[in-house]
């Protein structure tokens, strides 16, 4: 009995705890039924303009299927980092898009269905973080960090078979083509045995 006390008691702290962090981290309510977000403590009055900038960056997104969460938050809550706490909402939202945050002072971060060097890598070659606009800053990484729509690698997957199957073709028809030329190279049969007929009779 004092056993299966300890478990719930276990349970309901845990409970507690998921709870005091929900509502310590403001950015986790607000993605959770939007796609932008922006702290008013780090923005102050800018924020409404800029969370609808945001919105509207996620809803461009949106139309063309690479589905992204866009934020700018106060800075990292919970987290030592701003990648570790970008990588910590993105679980607690089960969120499988790419969630791209930023903070004034701050780079930008991403994490999403690409690999995390992958991402990084195109943050560097963009200079997304040399943007000194936070807002701006966000839309040009999330531009940056989301991957292609699912069709377009689909079409790229069936363009390479298209041409591995004109390859076929046209090793088939080079392979055709080279039995009807030796074909026709060939000399007939009467034409051979006259021939070495001449050759018995010059030795």
């Amino acid at each position: 009995m004092r056993a299966v006390r300890l478990v719930a008691v276990a349970v309901v702290a845990m409970l507690a705890t998921a709870g005091a962090a929900h509502a310590a981290d403001p950015a986790l309510v607000g993605l959770e039924s939007a796609d932008a977000y922006v702290s008013p403590r780090a923005l102050g009055p800018a924020s409404k303009a800029a969370e609808a900038e945001l919105a509207a960056a996620a809803a461009e997104l949106a139309e063309q299927r690479q589905p992204a969460k866009l934020a700018i938050v106060l800075g990292p809550t919970g987290a030592p980092g701003m990648q570790a706490y970008a990588r910590r909402l993105r679980r607690a939202l089960g969120y499988d898009g790419t969630l791209v945050v930023t903070a004034p002072g701050r780079g930008v971060v991403a994490e999403g269905p690409l690999p995390r060097a992958t991402v990084a890598g195109r943050l560097r070659r963009t200079r997304a973080n040399a943007v000194t606009n936070p807002t701006e800053r966000v839309i040009l990484a999330a531009r940056t960090a989301v991957p292609p729509p699912a069709d377009e690698d689909d079409n790229g997957v069936q363009v390479v078979i298209a041409m591995l199957g004109l390859a076929v073709i046209g090793g088939g028809w080079a392979v055709a083509w080279g039995t009807v030329s030796y074909t026709n190279l060939t000399l007939p049969t009467n034409t051979v045995t006259w021939m070495s007929r001449c050759s018995r009779y010059q030795k």
